[in-house]
């Protein structure tokens, strides 16, 4: 008892933190509105249960490891919790983890700013309240990074190269693109093993990250399996067309595998550009990500995690001689800053901004283990609590502040939140058959009401909801999500043979007249 009051009073300040996060997010999972993206997600994956989210991949930015776990919420009956409640429990998590990792390189003030500075950015809250996988790869991370230290820091215990491992795999499987922290991770944990020459464990490194590699192979064999038997069994000229999916993988595995690679590989996640562009607009790129971080400190945060880089690789250089044990944090965060840039070169691409957010658990680190440092230069002790509390307190004010700011508290839909607001006025239960004039109605039936009418041709339905773009020529819109452009035929038809049930500035439900 008296050990866990210990442990608390040593760490309040981020047990507090922790709370006031779980506060916010839970309030943003359920007060802001889903976008098409995780409507997408709910509707063809965690809505149908944990075994159709695992083998099927119809479109590339399907985060199959999120949507399997997070379909096993459905027991609860909520979509809200169903669809997000992993996110926000990971967004919470990962408050903790970010300091328990920087515990490793500082104490219990710096370590708990770090965490501050990580869960101020918007891009984090954002993510941490959106039924996506993005939020739990960095869990993963934080997962991976802490057994990495405690294994460098000599516990090399069985336990903490499975957890690595599992958090290697389960990273990978939420989000393919994890590979962009899981490649430098494995390389700062063989450095620092192989230059403190602690064979064993590296040893033991290298065999945990091939079971783990072993492991996310077999759990995207399955999906190729079944993509590739699905593909094999639609297809007129295959061999195996008409046969049961599951007859096709016993007697042609491999076919089938080679069939859901092909397919896979051929929708890449990010088109490739070419590398002197990639270079070129990697400033701006990161700008970008950093406007979505902290609004109006991009270029400061450009300038900060170039000095980072620079600063923490000539100290970890600095300690080869004499001081290796001690490089681990310079290890960390200079080489997961300098080796997303790398890798994005290599790659030639500039992916979704979002799929980088891990970035700010080394930013943060490192900005909090310099001030740490720096102030460890002050030799007057009350002059050195005076600067640190100040500072301390002044960047968790300005952080906390932004929390009031509107992008915290904009809405994540537009067009869904019109069709949730003219769905409110009617009776959804009564809607038998209806064909979609856009590609966001389906889905937003189904998360907020359940409901999945019908889906027939305009000629045959009881029901039509549609946007404004399709009724006026003003407005006429061909591109998706409009999926049946304005037409004068089309307004006659409706105008002639249906009733206007509910209208909004944006869409105008009809119901079909009864002849």
């Amino acid at each position: 008892m008296k050990k866990g009051l210990v442990l608390i009073r040593n760490n309040i300040m981020i047990i507090i933190l922790a709370v006031l996060a779980a506060v916010i997010y839970v309030q943003g999972m359920f007060l802001n509105g889903p976008w098409y993206d995780e409507l997408y997600t709910y509707y063809y994956f965690v809505s149908r249960g944990p075994v159709y989210a695992a083998i099927h991949w119809p479109v590339p930015n399907n985060h199959v490891g999120y949507s399997v776990i997070s379909s096993l919420l459905n027991i609860f009956g909520n979509s809200f919790i169903s669809l997000r409640g992993i996110s926000c429990i990971a967004g919470v998590a990962n408050v903790v983890l970010v300091y328990v990792l920087a515990r490793r390189f500082m104490n219990s003030m710096y370590a708990t700013l770090a965490s501050v500075i990580y869960f101020g950015a918007n891009l984090i809250y954002s993510l941490a309240i959106q039924g996506r996988g993005y939020t739990l790869a960095i869990t993963c991370m934080l997962v991976a990074s802490i057994t990495v230290c405690n294994i460098c820091k000599g516990h090399i215990k069985r336990k903490q190269f499975a957890l690595y491992a599992v958090a290697l795999v389960l990273g990978l499987y939420v989000l393919p693109s994890s590979v962009y922290w899981v490649l430098p991770l494995c390389l700062i944990a063989g450095i620092f093993l192989l230059l403190n020459r602690a064979d064993k464990p590296l040893v033991k490194l290298i065999s945990a990250s091939i079971i783990a590699a072993a492991g996310t192979l077999f759990l995207y064999a399955i999906i190729w399996l079944a993509i590739g038997s699905n593909l094999l069994s639609k297809d007129d000229k295959s061999a195996y067309f008409g046969i049961y999916q599951v007859n096709i993988i016993l007697k042609a595995p491999f076919e089938a595998l080679k069939t859901g690679i092909d397919y896979m590989l051929a929708t890449p996640y990010i088109q490739s550009i070419d590398r002197g562009e990639t270079i070129d607009g990697l400033y701006g790129y990161f700008r970008a990500f950093f406007a979505l971080c902290y609004g109006a400190l991009p270029g400061v945060l450009c300038l900060v995690s170039v000095l980072l880089i620079v600063v923490n690789i000539i100290l970890a250089i600095s300690k080869l001689k004499n001081n290796r044990i001690n490089m681990l944090s310079n290890l960390y965060v200079g080489l997961m800053l300098l080796a997303v840039p790398l890798l994005l070169i290599i790659q030639s691409v500039h992916p979704y901004k979002r799929v980088l957010a891990f970035v700010m658990v080394p930013l943060s680190i490192g900005i909090s283990h310099s001030l740490y440092l720096l102030f460890d230069l002050i030799k007057n002790a009350k002059i050195k609590k005076i600067a640190e509390i100040s500072v301390f307190a002044l960047l968790t004010v300005i952080i906390l502040y932004r929390f009031t700011g509107y992008e915290y508290r904009a809405p994540l839909a537009d067009r869904e939140n019109d069709i949730k607001k003219i769905m409110d006025m009617v009776d959804v239960s009564s809607i038998d058959s209806i064909c979609y004039l856009d590609d966001y109605q389906k889905l937003v039936l189904k998360f907020y009401y359940d409901a999945t009418p019908a889906e027939v041709p305009i000629s045959e339905a009881h029901y039509i909801l549609a946007p404004r773009e399709c009724m006026s020529k003003k407005e006429a819109c061909y591109d998706w999500p409009i999926l049946i452009g304005y037409s004068e035929e089309l307004v006659d038809y409706i105008e002639g043979n249906y009733d206007i049930v509910a209208r909004t500035d944006e869409y105008t439900l009809f119901v079909k007249v009864d002849n």
